[in-house]
């Protein structure tokens, strides 16, 4: 039977994968758009007709993975408040 700790761990992981899946959609569109207004794009040269990509996509990435980060942090500590193993950091960040 696995124990109160090992739930609380695994809903804190959920939780922060749920987050970053969120956020990352949700300010991934915003980011490019952006960058395509401020001129900030190059040439995809993988294709043949070479279309007008946004440049710097992945600081919407960035900002999903870093929310979820976060919140598995303060969920885990302050909500469920267990200390924190560093293989649970760990594990946070590959999700």
């Amino acid at each position: 039977m696995p124990s109160y700790d090992t739930y609380s761990l695994l809903l804190s992981l959920a939780e922060s994968f749920l987050v970053s899946l969120i956020v990352t959609y949700v300010i991934l569109p915003w980011v490019m758009q952006n960058m395509k207004r401020r001129g900030i794009t190059g040439h995809d040269q993988n294709k043949l007709d070479e279309p007008v990509i946004p440049e710097m996509g992945g600081v919407g990435v960035v900002i999903g993975y870093f929310s979820g980060l976060f919140t598995f942090l303060i969920s885990y500590r302050f909500l469920f408040n267990e200390d924190l193993p560093y293989s649970s950091v760990l594990l946070a960040g590959m999700s």
